[in-house]
């Protein structure tokens, strides 16, 4: 008899172990990846000498994706990031507003925004075909000369922030971010764990 019990009791703490573990298992895991390019412009442009000093010499572009690489959706609530000039490396902005009035649902293998635009059930009038698609996960800055000079000889600095928000199926908070900085010759992690995290 006493054997059964000790067996039964066995068979309860690894069925609750099990379930513990299910959660972990079988949840979403959201990762964002980022991407960097500067793009300098035709510097043969007639520019008025006044403003010469404040001319655009190049566009700093920095997009941003996320893939849920877990085996469950996750069910994502908000989305916030932005691209800055900063003077010092110890300067860290605000984090933005969500772009997000409406959660987002993202399956397992599925990553936003989705590089092939999803067909339309109700047709679009064809007057609007050829509108070119927002991407609200590119950020373009146009940095002036004085900017541009300040950052390539390391005396300011663009820094990239992301954070992601979500629920995944059991009805648990995560929350993913990453924080990247270019000092005129790499674009590197920044932050330490404050700004680069999982959870």
């Amino acid at each position: 008899m006493e054997r059964s019990v000790k067996i039964a009791e066995k068979a309860a703490a690894a069925a609750r172990d099990s379930a513990d573990a299910l959660p972990i298992l079988e949840r979403a895991f959201v990762f964002i990846y980022t991407e960097f390019q500067q793009s300098y412009l035709d510097s043969t442009k007639t520019i008025v000498d006044s403003v010469e000093s404040h001319r655009t010499i190049f566009d700093i572009t920095t997009a941003f994706e996320f893939v849920n690489h877990g085996k469950t959706p996750a069910i994502v609530k908000e989305i916030s990031f932005g691209s800055f000039v900063v003077e010092g490396k110890t300067e860290f902005p605000q984090y933005p507003a969500s772009i997000l009035d409406s959660v987002v649902v993202v399956p397992s293998g599925g990553l936003w925004p989705e590089r092939i635009a999803k067909r339309s059930i109700i047709p679009l009038p064809d007057e609007y075909k050829n509108i070119h698609e927002f991407r609200p996960n590119i950020v373009i800055n146009n940095v002036t000369e004085a900017q541009g000079e300040a950052i390539l000889n390391g005396k300011a600095f663009v820094v990239a922030l992301a954070k992601v928000s979500y629920l995944d199926i059991f009805d648990r908070q995560h929350e993913t971010a990453i924080c990247r900085i270019y000092d005129g010759h790499t674009f590197a992690e920044h932050g330490g764990e404050k700004y680069n995290y999982r959870t």
